[in-house]
């Protein structure tokens, strides 16, 4: 839920909604903003009536694109296809491994896992034929082994992360359960990279519409219902807490610190084990240096 709201915050930064800053308080109106706000309202518009995610995430995007074009926010692009420029990057791994960056890189590390496991949990939400008995997803830790590869593969070659192949829930709900369907989609993707042109001249305010609406998936459920875990909703106001705070970091560490201390105030047989104490201290340092840099 906490990555949810993160990235409606992230989609109403990129299209220039939400000033920055360390608190996301002040909203900025500007015509790209208004852009983002209409091609997001035509998005749900279409998937109330439609209930079609790719159709209404096209048509919002298209949207906000069109309105680009006509008040000149966007152009449109001087070829359709071109070669891929690809740019290999020898990373500085001993220059990165320095102690001044240990709360941003166990940050990004929680955020990553935090991330991927969501991602696969949505995934299967929908396929019991994906679950094991506990809910959790089939050959969990193969995929995170997997997508831990292809996460260092993008930044060598100059792009972001490739894990992308494996993101999309449209195969599961159109009934793919094989690796032959993760093929055909990370081929797909594949055919992007020549057209390039294209993708690169949707503006950032455009593409934020979809963003825009992957977190609502994420995040809609609310925290008014009461049928939900006490501590689940406990953990949920930490969350936007955090995000509110413009941090995924404020809301990922506040939520693992507090998490044991839920679980033992609540009492009952399950109680919190001696990895969740340990995972909580540490997490409570993180979340201390992190707010400790923001506030400087």
């Amino acid at each position: 839920m906490a990555i949810g709201y993160y990235l409606i915050a992230a989609a109403a930064r990129t299209a220039g909604l939400l000033d920055s800053g360390p608190v996301l308080l002040g909203l900025n109106f500007s015509t790209e903003s208004m852009l983002f706000l209409i091609g997001a309202g035509v998005l749900f518009v279409v998937w109330e009536f439609k209930r079609s995610r790719p159709v209404a995430i096209l048509i919002g995007i298209s949207a906000a694109m069109l309105g680009g074009l006509v008040l000149g926010y966007a152009e449109l692009p001087s070829s359709v296809f071109a070669a891929p420029r690809l740019h290999f990057i020898a990373p500085d791994i001993f220059g990165a491994m320095k102690f001044e960056y240990l709360d941003e890189i166990l940050t990004l590390l929680a955020v990553l896992v935090a991330d991927v496991v969501s991602t696969f949990e949505a995934k299967v939400s929908p396929a019991k034929d994906l679950q094991e008995a506990d809910g959790t997803p089939v050959n969990l830790t193969r995929g995170l082994t997997v997508s831990g590869a292809l996460g260092t593969l993008g930044p060598l070659s100059g792009t972001g992360t490739i894990i992308v192949a494996f993101e999309g829930i449209t195969g599961i709900l159109a009934g793919g359960r094989t690796r032959v369907c993760s093929l055909v989609a990370g081929l797909v993707f594949v055919f992007l990279l020549f057209a390039a042109p294209v993708t690169s001249a949707v503006p950032p305010f455009a593409s934020a519409v979809a963003l825009a609406f992957v977190g609502y998936n994420i995040s809609k459920y609310p925290y008014c219902d009461l049928e939900r875990d006490r501590i689940t909703r406990y953990l949920e106001l930490l969350a936007l807490a955090g995000i509110l705070c413009s941090s995924i970091a404020v809301a990922l560490f506040g939520c693992i610190a507090a998490y044991p201390l839920l679980l033992w105030r609540k009492g009952g047989d399950e109680q919190p084990r001696g990895v969740d104490w340990a995972a909580s201290g540490v997490s409570l340092v993180l979340l201390v240096m992190v707010l400790a840099e923001q506030a400087s």
